[in-house]
């Protein structure tokens, strides 16, 4: 009220991994005070869970999630040309696996532990680096002792620069049960480092990955993981495909010029 009484106007940004399952009296609220803004979202799947909640679609504005891609490069000055060539060697003799993911057993991290597990016979020189912090840390370790796959797989906690993980890796799967905004931007830096991409079948990944096109797209049961992976490692093909077509819709439909233009024309 306050706000309409000085005429100024609300913009409502509405993030990816919000849900709505509260119960009906605060939807209600959610939804009476909704009218009053106007509503941005950063993917179709977002403009869906709007309506259903009974908002009006005229409010609804879709704009472009953003990255910035000549923040990677200045990344890569950070490193020296000593860890580069050692990473580069690393990911040389082994097939890597980057793993973003909370560590907590609300997300998908034991299924892909246990992928990766099934992978060793297809893949012998299979690698995997673990980004991300979270309460059952010491739970995924115990699994990894228990799989027998300590010795391949790397918990790296939380990272600032992702680029110098990046360029030890092939391949990027996001363990992540509900994505974040901050998932989907370091997905899209993953594509922006020219790695192939495994996700799976979420509705928030919809308007960035397309199966077999930017992305292979997987059911969450390891054993469908495990035959994605395999997939892309033995298809160089698919792989280059994925790759190449990913990189190329990043860098012309997802750059943050176009999200703060989009942005500005709310105002």
């Amino acid at each position: 009220k306050l706000a309409k009484l000085l005429k100024l106007k609300i913009i409502w940004i509405e993030l990816p991994s919000k849900k709505y399952q509260e119960p009906k009296i605060i939807k209600n609220i959610y939804k009476r005070h909704s009218k009053h803004a106007t509503i941005a979202v950063f993917a179709e799947h977002d403009r869906e869970k709007m309506l259903n909640l009974g908002i009006s679609d005229n409010i609804i504005q879709k704009i472009t999630l953003g990255i910035r891609p000549e923040e990677e490069l200045r990344q890569e000055n950070i490193l020296s040309s000593l860890a580069y060539k050692d990473t580069l060697t690393f990911a040389q003799k082994n097939f890597v696996v980057c793993i973003y993911s909370n560590l907590s057993k609300n997300s998908h991290l034991e299924n892909v532990l246990r992928a990766l597990k099934n992978c060793q016979t297809v893949i012998p020189n299979i690698k995997a680096i673990i980004i991300g912090e979270g309460p059952d840390r010491k739970d995924f370790i115990w699994l990894t002792k228990k799989l027998e796959i300590d010795n391949v797989v790397w918990f790296v906690g939380k990272q600032d620069y992702l680029k110098k993980w990046f360029n030890s890796c092939h391949l990027f799967i996001n363990a992540n049960k509900n994505l974040s905004l901050d998932d989907l931007s370091i997905m899209l830096k993953a594509v922006l480092n020219k790695l192939a991409i495994v996700a799976f079948d979420n509705k928030a990944n919809y308007d960035f990955l397309m199966d077999k096109q930017t992305a292979r797209i997987t059911g969450t049961d390891n054993e469908e993981l495990t035959q994605a992976i395999i997939a892309v490692q033995q298809d160089k093909m698919l792989r280059k495909k994925i790759i190449d077509s990913s990189y190329k819709l990043v860098n012309s439909q997802f750059n943050l010029g176009q999200t703060l233009t989009e942005i500005k024309d709310l105002l």
